[in-house]
């Protein structure tokens, strides 16, 4: 496989056109779709010669492990993959120029712009996905959604303004949800490489006992302070398990401060694994509340952050260890009723700003060189009123 880096935001990298997404795959058909083509003779053989005008349709037309190319163009339609279309390669043939844009009424039940739902290996590769919804609340639930036990790759796209009209403060507008607790549905994802911003809700949420996801160098970026509603960047909740690594998570601010957005939000999930992220100017960087024994956060930079840099209430066996915290208003490493975590070998810088009534050295100094580690076991400590991340359920 060859990796090229996206331009567009910091470490950004995907697999993009003509190359193998996933290894071993070949694809059986390559399909052709144009919503600019005058006559269409499936499968098609290039943008002037298409045969599909829609890419719905050649989904439809589609046999397990086919590639269909999308031509540059605004593709405004819902796109649903389902069982029986395994290994598809969906794929805009120019980065960002094939837009897969909201109606203004969404008619599918989940109201996901492209839906992946029971086929597995799926590949979306390098749109534009896009709305508002046409109304107020509810009209644009998900830009992305994989369900009943699909998997999906989702690379390199940009998706962007999943929202209401006007984005208000409805807690639908995600833009990529994986599984679903309340729905008692899974799905598995890759997503990688993606630039995912003005998002009403969350950015990458994955939920349920047997959801998992990797989600890794995208840049994600929330509308900023909002009284409107708190955003949260990533979400891993409802027993799902998740990696998330190597990106770049800004701008999730709610103004009223009587919920917290977050960069990254655990809600009672399976053991989660965050590493190597740049998460700036959001309420909390990473708030760890519940999530399962042996979650860890390491090696992340998190700075700017309205109230604690890193948040664990509660977190029980959990492992923080090597972060940078600096500028946070709040402490650098929060400690909430937490039992037997380890926080270990963090590091603040001497700008960061102690919360009022710390009753225990949280926010840790150490010496790589002499292998300093603290064991906090069975501590219940209070740094006053937390407020508590809004999440998506």
């Amino acid at each position: 496989m060859q990796w090229l880096r996206c331009t567009k935001g910091p470490a950004l990298i995907f697999a993009i056109s003509g190359l193998a997404v996933s290894s071993g795959t070949a694809w059986s058909a390559t399909r052709w779709v144009n919503d600019d083509g005058l006559v269409f003779a499936p499968p098609g053989m290039n943008c002037d010669n298409p045969g599909y005008p829609t890419i719905q349709s050649a989904v439809n037309a589609a046999a397990p492990g086919d590639r269909i190319n999308v031509c540059p163009g605004t593709y405004t339609e819902e796109v649903t993959i389902p069982a029986g279309k395994d290994n598809i390669l969906l794929r805009s043939v120019q980065a960002w120029a094939a837009m897969i844009k909201a109606p203004p009424v969404m008619l599918g039940p989940t109201k996901a712009i492209v839906r992946v739902t029971g086929a597995s290996g799926v590949t979306i590769l390098a749109f534009t996905i896009t709305g508002p919804g046409g109304t107020l609340c509810d009209s644009l639930r998900y830009g992305v959604r994989v369900d009943t036990g699909g998997s999906a790759d989702i690379l390199g796209n940009h998706i962007t303004h999943i929202h209401d009209t006007p984005l208000g403060g409805c807690q639908n507008g995600v833009a990529i949800l994986v599984g679903r607790r309340a729905e008692a549905t899974t799905g598995s994802a890759r997503i990688v490489g993606n630039v995912i911003d003005n998002y009403q809700k969350n950015g990458p949420t994955v939920s349920n006992t047997g959801s998992h996801a990797d989600i890794a160098f995208n840049r994600i970026l929330g509308i900023g302070p909002t009284v409107l509603i708190a955003q949260n960047g990533v979400q891993a909740s409802g027993g799902a398990t998740a990696t998330i690594r190597h990106n770049f998570v800004a701008d999730n601010i709610y103004s009223p401060q009587t919920f917290a957005s977050t960069g990254i939000l655990l809600f009672q999930s399976g053991q989660v694994n965050i590493g190597h992220n740049t998460l700036t100017s959001n309420d909390v960087g990473v708030d760890m509340s519940e999530p399962a024994a042996g979650s860890t956060t390491a090696n992340n930079r998190v700075r700017a952050s309205t109230f604690d840099g890193i948040a664990l209430f509660p977190a029980t066996s959990n492992q923080i260890a090597y972060n940078k915290t600096d500028q946070n208003n709040g402490p650098g490493i929060g400690v909430y009723t937490s039992q037997s975590s380890a926080v270990q070998q963090n590091v603040r810088t001497v700008r960061q700003l102690n919360r009022a009534g710390c009753a225990f050295a949280c926010e840790w100094r150490a010496d790589a060189s002499r292998g300093f580690q603290r064991w906090l076991s069975h501590l219940s400590i209070s740094f006053g009123a937390r407020r508590p991340a809004s999440r998506k359920r």
